[in-house]
């Protein structure tokens, strides 16, 4: 499995948090190639809870955990296919978010854009600028001098052209969904004395891009096309100023399958509806496959419906058996259409 960026100062290879579909027991090693065209970067590896097997991959990894545990080669066959579907049905799930947030591509872009152009026209930046909860950043590219503005929409979701704001608009359209914050902004764009329209965006430049950022820019995404699943776990520092405080995020403990009294009540009180039938459902699974009645699961509920991207995030949580750096730590986990668990 590759891995990403070798970062400076890190000693390899080191532990590292095992990826989902990972049994328990096994554990994902990180080592730094030390020569060739790879130099620089990294790759994983995995093992057993009892051997050293050096393994590439997850399917490779399930395969061989369900041998050690006693099950047949058509059992273990069988058991991949099911981590190749539901894969295959996540993958097919983001692609599907991708595309309701308008972030489409080739001609599937072009007739969305078409879409909406055909219903309200043809939009420009300073219609986009004055899109209720939208917020716009302007750069001025020092070496071709020029500005640069992108938008995001109240999600946070950047969109660096125009035309890709018509193709999220477009999508909506397409869907037979109105958009009437599109006409709220044109009745705010400014116009100058010739009547054109005036993109305030352009003339308030937020930061300045030196020609060396530009080439690191540049770089950076040259790297990301050329290995964008390695970019995807690239260690990227998040400012502080990114960070927005939820007042209705809430981590509840689940109360344990074993428990009584009115501790055990009032932790069973805490958690929404549909995540405590969730949570017994999950508790029973777990209990099957080996697991202690006393594992331990959190549930992280109150995750705002409009913040598209945070809104994975809720659902149920449980303890994985080891520690990791010494710490214990905790694994999403629900329950699949087909019966079985997911992580």
């Amino acid at each position: 499995m590759s891995g990403g960026v070798a970062l400076p100062g890190v000693d390899y290879p080191r532990q590292i948090p095992p990826p989902e579909g990972l049994p328990a027991g096994w554990t994902a090693v990180e080592y730094a190639y030390k020569s060739g065209k790879q130099l620089g970067k990294t790759y994983v590896r995995f093992n057993s809870p009892i051997r050293k097997d050096t393994l590439c991959t997850i399917k490779q990894v399930l395969e061989k955990d369900a041998l050690n545990r006693g099950l047949s080669q058509k059992e273990a066959s069988e058991i991949v296919k099911e981590y190749e579907a539901l894969q295959k049905e996540k993958k097919d799930e983001q692609k599907k978010k991708r595309q309701e947030l308008g972030l489409v591509g080739g001609e599937q872009k072009e007739e969305a854009v078409r879409a909406f152009r055909a219903m309200y026209g043809q939009l420009d930046g300073a219609t986009v600028s004055n899109l209720p909860g939208w917020r716009a950043e302007s750069i001025f590219r020092e070496s071709c001098k020029q500005t640069a503005v992108t938008y995001f929409n109240p999600e946070g979701r950047a969109y660096s052209t125009v035309k890709a704001v018509e193709a999220f608009f477009g999508v909506r359209v397409q869907k037979g969904e109105d958009c009437p914050e599109v006409r709220e902004a044109r009745s705010k764009v400014v116009v100058n004395e010739k009547g054109k329209t005036v993109n305030l965006v352009r003339h308030e430049i937020g930061s300045i891009r030196s020609a060396e950022e530009t080439r690191k820019a540049k770089e950076a995404a040259k790297e990301r096309r050329a290995d964008p699943e390695a970019w995807g776990r690239k260690r990227r520092p998040i400012p502080a100023n990114a960070y927005r405080e939820s007042d209705s995020f809430a981590l509840v403990r689940v109360p344990s399958r074993v428990g009584t009294g009115a501790a055990v009540e009032k932790q069973a009180a805490a958690l929404e509806e549909d995540l405590c039938k969730a949570a017994a459902a999950i508790q029973d699974l777990l209990v099957e496959r080996g697991f202690k009645d006393t594992a331990e699961l959190l549930a992280l509920q109150g995750c705002p419906s409009t913040l598209t991207q945070v809104k994975p995030l809720g659902g149920i949580y449980h303890e994985r058996p080891e520690n990791f750096n010494g710490k214990p730590y905790f694994q999403q986990v629900w329950r699949h259409s087909r019966g079985g668990l997911a992580c």
